[in-house]
C-alpha cells in the first residue's frame, strides 16, 4: 500500500473523533522511510469544527505543509498550518536521501531552474497565508523552519511580511531561546500566529526532549482560547482590509 494509505489506516485504528490531514512526497519508494512530510491533527472537542470538505496541502505534492481550517459560529475561520522547511544545502554535496535533494529534483522537473528550495516553500506559504488573511481568516503556523529568528535573516523578514507574531518570544522575551533540535545550537521550531490572536494566547511552553513525543526536537505548545476565537463575531483578520 502507499505511504498515505498506511498513515490513514494507523490513525483510524488508534484514534477516534479525530480529523487529520497528512502529506508526504508523491514518490515511489522501496523503503518504508521517506524524508520530510507533515501532518495536522485535530481532536475533540475541535474535530467537529474542522472543515472536512476542503483540507488543503502543499499544491506541489512535495509534502512541505498541510492544513486544517476550523469554522466558528459567525463564519470565523482559523487555519492551522503544519510546515517543514528544509535546511539550506547544496545539491552538489547533499545526500540523495534528503528532503532537500528530492525537492530540488521536483522543482527542476517543473522547469524551475535553478531551484531555490527554501525560498520556494516560503513563497508558497506566503501565497497561502495572504489568501487566508484576504478572506478575513486567521492563521496558526506550526513550523520547523531550520532557521533562527536570532538575526534579521530571510525567515525573520518572512514572518514580518506575513504579519505573523511569535507568541513564545512575546511571552518569554526576557529568557534566551533554547536550541530546539538535539543536534543543533539554535531555536529553529516555531508557532506563529496572526496578530489578531495574540490576546487569546493563555500560555506557551517548550518541553524537554522526549517529554511528550519521541522526537529529536523540543515539543512546543501553545494554549489558546479557541472557544472565544471561534465564537467572537468580530475576531477576523484585518491585515488586507483598509483601516
Amino acid at each position: 500500500p502507499s505511504h498515505h494509505h498506511a498513515e490513514h489506516s494507523i490513525l483510524q485504528k488508534y484514534q477516534k473523533n479525530l480529523f487529520f490531514n497528512t502529506k508526504s512526497e508523491e514518490t515511489e519508494s522501496d523503503s518504508a522511510y521517506l524524508p520530510g512530510g507533515t501532518a495536522t491533527w485535530v481532536r475533540d472537542p475541535w474535530s467537529g469544527r474542522a472543515d472536512t470538505g476542503s483540507p488543503r496541502a502543499d499544491p506541489t505534492d512535495m509534502g512541505r505543509w498541510t492544513e486544517v481550517t476550523l469554522k466558528g459560529k459567525f463564519g470565523n475561520l482559523v487555519t492551522i498550518i503544519t510546515a517543514y522547511c528544509v535546511p539550506q544545502a547544496s545539491i552538489e554535496t547533499c545526500s540523495h536521501n534528503t528532503s532537500y535533494y528530492r525537492q530540488w529534483l521536483s522543482l527542476r522537473a517543473r522547469k524551475i531552474d535553478p531551484p531555490q528550495v527554501r525560498a520556494h516553500i516560503l513563497e508558497s506559504l506566503t501565497t497561502r497565508i495572504q489568501e487566508i488573511h484576504k478572506n478575513q481568516g486567521l492563521a496558526i503556523v506550526l513550523m520547523d523552519s531550520n532557521e533562527s529568528t536570532g538575526k534579521l535573516g530571510p525567515f525573520s523578514k518572512w514572518i514580518q511580511k506575513n504579519n505573523l507574531i511569535d507568541p513564545h518570544q512575546r511571552h518569554h522575551m526576557d529568557s534566551p531561546e533554547p536550541a530546539t533540535s538535539i543536534r543543533g545550537t539554535k531555536h529553529i521550531d516555531y508557532i506563529l500566529i496572526s496578530h489578531e490572536l495574540q490576546d487569546k494566547v493563555l500560555a506557551v511552553r517548550i518541553l524537554r526532549f522526549f517529554d511528550f513525543i519521541d522526537s529529536d526536537h523540543h515539543p512546543l505548545f501553545m494554549d489558546i482560547n479557541l472557544t472565544e476565537v471561534l465564537s467572537h463575531d468580530s475576531l477576523k483578520s484585518t491585515t488586507n482590509n483598509p483601516s
